[in-house]
């Protein structure tokens, strides 16, 4: 009896630890850190838009957190009206003239900005306007439809705006495809409609500067 309890409770003591172990694996213990040399811009709207591929922005007035930014900083924002998609960059060279800063870059590493930290984020991916999910296919704002280049006969593909016709089932999701007839290997025709939602997930961990966890599905 007295065996049996001493094999139990080793068992368990076995078990708290290596609970222990996981629990404080280094690995798993991530906080939030930047780096020294990264400046937030977003409280600093930019003269002219940037986009994500934009090398030079530009600044119409002397802002503050303007005056800390030095070449090799990186300088970050978050979504505003000057950066619909936010930002990050890496510093070369900067210039003033008048009330007017100019900052000149090049492309930064979210690695280069962060020295611990972890991001997720979700979300379902809409067709409109996003032309690469489609191969020979291109997005017309002007009626919402992904109209392809050679579409197979009877088959219609729509973004945000759906025929009036539309089918419930397939009309609550973000893809709409029509099918009108459509000739299927001289097996017979198909009529109706298929919906999908393409949704996806991003995880990812940073530990000294390092990229731990890259997860996009």
């Amino acid at each position: 009896m007295n065996k049996k309890r001493t094999l139990l409770l080793l068992a368990l003591s076995a078990v708290f630890t290596i609970n222990c172990a996981f629990e404080n694996d280094p690995e798993e213990n991530v906080g939030n850190r930047r780096a020294d040399n990264v400046r937030d811009l977003t409280p600093v709207e930019a003269r002219y838009t940037v986009v994500p591929t934009a090398t030079t922005v530009q600044f119409n007035k002397q802002h503050p957190e303007l005056k800390k930014v030095q070449p090799g900083d990186i300088i970050v924002s978050d979504v505003n009206s000057g950066s619909p998609q936010g930002y990050i960059k890496k510093v070369t060279a900067i210039t003033e003239s008048g009330s007017n800063t100019t900052i000149q870059t090049t492309p930064a590493a979210i690695t280069e900005a962060v020295v611990d930290g972890e991001a997720h984020s979700e979300g379902i991916l809409n067709p409109a306007g996003d032309n690469n999910l489609l191969s020979g296919a291109t997005y017309n704002p002007l009626n919402g439809k992904v109209e392809t280049i050679t579409p197979q006969p009877g088959v219609t593909v729509y973004g945000t705006t759906q025929p009036v016709s539309a089918i419930p089932e397939c009309k609550s999701k973000k893809w709409y495809v029509e099918f009108n007839n459509v000739n299927i290997q001289n097996a017979g025709t198909v009529n109706g409609c298929v919906g999908l939602d393409l949704k996806f997930v991003m995880d990812m961990k940073i530990k000294m500067f390092e990229l731990k966890r890259p997860n996009f599905l």
